[in-house]
């Protein structure tokens, strides 16, 4: 079963993420020295998969970042 938007956004906050209005019904979320995650902003809808591989992808990164440093 697929996570919902609002369930990606709240990992990606919680992680420590700032959260920048995106062009139109997007949000991006952006940390220090890596790609931004751009999100629709629907937080009922379910989330594709690419999208989840992306916030997977990125909260890994963060996670790398923060043992290092």
């Amino acid at each position: 079963m697929p996570r919902k938007i609002r369930d990606l956004r709240r990992d990606l906050l919680k992680a420590g993420c700032e959260e920048v209005m995106g062009k139109g019904s997007h949000r991006k979320y952006k940390y220090s020295g890596l790609e931004p995650v751009i999100l629709p902003y629907k937080p009922n809808d379910d989330a594709k998969k690419y999208l989840e591989e992306e916030v997977r992808q990125m909260l890994e990164e963060i996670r790398r970042q923060k043992q290092e440093g």
